[in-house]
């Protein structure tokens, strides 16, 4: 698990360099930085669908959840 969990962090590390590369200050054109917008609105929009189709207990804040769990069901 160890071993999985390193080269895991390692590819993690290095996509995050990577990507600092590509969308660093200086490597983006006026006409690049049109598209950082709609790149954040569509992973927006993808995350909001994968929540609402497959992950129905991750939506909303999770304080309802706390707060039923506590009274209703015996947690602590």
């Amino acid at each position: 698990m160890g071993v999985i969990l390193g080269v895991t962090a390692l590819v993690f590390d290095f996509f995050l360099k990577f990507l600092e590369g590509v969308f660093s200050v200086e490597s983006i054109s006026k006409e690049k930085s049109l598209f950082l917008p709609i790149i954040a609105s569509a992973g927006g929009i993808v995350s909001g669908l994968l929540t609402y189709f497959w992950a129905k207990e991750a939506a909303g804040h999770g304080t309802d959840g706390v707060i039923d769990a506590f009274h209703f069901k015996e947690s602590t």
